[in-house]
């Protein structure tokens, strides 16, 4: 085996694509947007702007050179879902909304995935792309820090993102990559300021489930690695857990106070409030959780193609799915079980092609390790492995897939997918 020369890999246009690929993954981690309408939208973002230009080029690029055969091809997964999702329009009574969603998810998860694995053939542009995110990371978590510091309302801890939500959310996927390669890294420099970006990131995540889903994995990868790793972790997050409640009040009710107390907080009632009740009658389970039930209705009701892509939101109240609302408290943002609105939105035919767009990665996941050359490619292997396994579980909690978090999802399952095909490298008994 042996590494192939520059000139191998890779296409005549990833020298051209490249960079303006740098260039999403820089401005990619924001919710920064254009609304057509201040509240349907669509909302574009500077990165869907560039991604879609890119995009376009390259598809004439590919097309001049007749370079197709060359391609890697998008996860089979994806292009079923995609159908899945166009033959849901039958069932969806807002045609605008299941198109916008189906042009959504093909500009995520196939144009962004195919500029991926399609331009990134050499080792030194996959390191370059790390370095990329790594920096952007560092930037959006001193942003989070200074909104932990100056904002009074916890929802709005979220740096270059629409809430607390959506911060963590990118967080969780993300941190767990930078573990690993600070765990693995023998640069003491680059270790400590991976190691700065880690803790502050976690502090400035102030969404329950997600935090606790990041320490989660992180436990799990630092087990993995060595139990000196393991123990140096278990005690660092031991006295940050130790002492939040004293020096971290606001970790400890985002954590802890809130995440442990099912029950709506402050003002349920909005307008209209039953006179009959008193306070302690007035305990109404937050809907982040009831929404579980109408989701799993318009399921059982629509079990093949669901209420149609898209319609999910816009349904989710009517009395068929819900029966009668609790309050008229809206549910926080950013906190639906992605699983349960893909089943609602898609039927088990869209949830099966999602699940098995996740396993086919799991899979690339378990061959990442056999190739791996020096601590660089063990700790973005041990890394990637995290980040898989934290956006599994945190689309519990959220949707990993929504703007300034989807092109950095779909930015990872592509590298899960390059470190296990590794084009940069050429293996015995084959062309060198």
């Amino acid at each position: 085996m042996k590494r192939s020369s520059p000139a191998d890999g890779g296409s005549r246009l990833d020298r051209l694509f490249y960079p303006a690929l740098l260039l999403l993954i820089i401005i990619a981690p924001s919710q920064f947007s254009y609304a057509v309408h201040p509240r349907e939208g669509p909302f574009i973002t500077p990165a869907d702007v560039l991604l879609g230009l890119i995009f376009v080029f390259w598809l004439l690029g590919v097309a001049a050179s007749r370079s197709w055969g060359k391609l890697w091809r998008a996860p089979e997964a994806a292009w079923a879902f995609l159908l899945v999702a166009i033959l849901s329009m039958t069932k969806a009574p807002d045609i605008k909304l299941a198109a916008r969603e189906i042009l959504q998810f093909g500009l995520y998860f196939i144009a962004a995935y195919l500029l991926v694995v399609d331009t990134l053939r050499r080792r030194q542009q996959l390191r370059t792309v790390i370095a990329a995110l790594t920096a952007v990371t560092g930037v959006v978590v001193l942003w989070g820090l200074v909104d932990y510091i100056i904002e009074p309302d916890a929802m709005d801890v979220a740096a270059s993102f629409g809430n607390r939500n959506v911060y963590s959310a990118y967080l969780v996927m993300v941190l767990p990559l930078l573990y690993g390669l600070a765990v693995y890294s023998r640069n003491r420099l680059g270790k400590l300021a991976l190691f700065v970006v880690i803790g502050i990131g976690a502090v400035t995540m102030l969404s329950g489930p997600l935090f606790w889903c990041l320490v989660a994995v992180l436990l799990v990868m630092s087990v993995y690695h060595s139990k000196y790793t393991a123990f140096y972790y278990i005690v660092v997050a031991g006295l940050i857990l130790a002492i939040m409640p004293t020096a971290l009040p606001r970790n400890y009710d985002a954590a802890i106070t809130e995440l442990g107390n099912i029950y709506e907080r402050g003002e349920v009632y909005k307008v209209l409030r039953p006179q009959a009740l008193d306070e302690e009658e007035l305990r109404i389970v937050k809907k982040r959780w009831l929404e579980w039930q109408p989701a799993l209705m318009m399921l059982a009701r629509n079990p093949m193609l669901g209420v149609g892509i898209g319609n999910y939101q816009l349904r989710i109240g009517e009395a068929l799915y819900y029966g009668e609302l609790p309050n008229v408290k809206k549910t926080e943002p950013d906190t639906n079980n992605l699983y349960l609105v893909v089943a609602g939105s898609t039927g088990l035919a869209g949830l099966v092609c999602w699940i098995a767009l996740l396993g086919r990665f799991v899979r690339w996941a378990e061959k990442m390790w056999v190739w791996t050359e020096d601590r660089f490619e063990e700790g973005l292997t041990a890394g990637l492995a995290g980040s898989l396994a934290a956006l599994i579980i945190g689309n519990f909690f959220t949707s990993l897939s929504v703007r300034g978090t989807a092109i950095i999802m779909v930015l990872i399952l592509a590298l899960i997918e390059l470190m296990a095909r590794r084009p940069w490298v050429v293996r015995a008994g084959e062309d060198g």
